[in-house]
């Protein structure tokens, strides 16, 4: 079980919000670090907002099962949080936690935390901003610094994607304010993450960029995250995502349906990719998603 797994050893101050993938979240250093901000790229598809939902919901879990034990801020630019998913991954999560309080019958506390867990109250430990524009979320960001500590304590803060805002500027618009407002926006997260000692993981999208090669091999291309330079040197961690869709992407994709999280910045970069899978429950190891399969049926 993903929750066992946890060193009972362990401090009791949880320092990161795991993502159910094991092999991931050893990447990681356990999952996303708080006081840290962690960078998700890819393109369409590659699965940045379900791995963004999944650590919203696991912002949630009782810290007697060694969670965080908190809420979680969604700040949605793609309007692509979709709160039927939100509720499906939730309901996953509380399954499990009962199953694990299951295995330990004499554990009181865990007993009591998972007696106290449902669905709905998952829910209502996810705060979800729809943030049409660059202003907006700056003034969201802006509104959860100056945010007074609260029960249950802001364990993660998520930002889906952070380059929508910017991917349109006015014909009038100065040139040189868009760097300025994004670097604006890696300050205020940076800041999010020091001050309030909770995780920050932030999509961001690809584009493409010319690569030094010979003059006469041509031009070349690769994948780089959005943004520019004003944003390249913000986050402490950042994972390409890649899935199952080959047409979607110049890198290696996932095989056989899976996809494939590369660690590029971080204690782990240029560790081997990590394959993973997503299904009705959310993101899993791919071995355990297959024996669910074979066990359960389909979802």
């Amino acid at each position: 079980e993903i929750l066992d797994r946890r060193s009972l050893d362990a401090p009791d101050e949880i320092g990161a919000v795991i993502t159910f993938c094991r092999r991931l979240d050893v990447a990681l250093g356990g999952g996303a670090r708080r006081g840290k901000l962690l960078e998700l790229v890819g393109p369409p598809g590659s699965g940045k907002t379900q791995c963004v939902l999944q650590l919203a919901v696991d912002a949630t879990i009782p810290r007697a099962f060694r969670g965080c034990g908190g809420r979680a801020v969604l700040i949605d630019c793609d309007g692509s949080a979709s709160p039927t998913r939100l509720r499906s991954l939730a309901t996953a999560m509380v399954d499990h936690v009962k199953r694990v309080a299951a295995k330990h019958p004499h554990d009181t506390a865990k007993r009591d935390a998972a007696n106290s867990l449902s669905v709905d109250r998952t829910c209502a430990n996810i705060d979800v901003i729809r943030a049409f524009d660059d202003l907006d979320l700056l003034a969201a960001l802006e509104a959860l610094l100056d945010e007074k500590e609260d029960e249950p304590p802001l364990r993660l803060v998520a930002v889906d994607s952070v380059a929508t805002p910017f991917r349109w500027l006015p014909p009038d618009a100065d040139p040189d304010e868009r760097p300025r407002l994004i670097a604006r926006v890696g300050r205020d997260l940076a800041r999010l993450a020091d001050t309030r000692a909770c995780a920050v993981v932030v999509a961001n999208q690809v584009t493409m960029t010319t690569t030094t090669t010979p003059a006469d091999a041509g031009a070349a291309f690769e994948e780089v995250p959005a943004l520019g330079l004003a944003w390249s040197h913000v986050a402490d961690a950042r994972v390409h995502l890649r899935g199952p869709d080959p047409s979607l992407t110049t890198a290696p994709s996932g095989r056989d349906g899976t996809w494939v999280a590369v660690v590029a910045k971080g204690a782990a970069a240029g560790a081997r990719p990590i394959e993973f899978c997503v299904d009705h429950r959310g993101l899993r190891d791919c071995s355990s998603t297959r024996s669910h399969s074979h066990n359960k049926g389909p979802p």
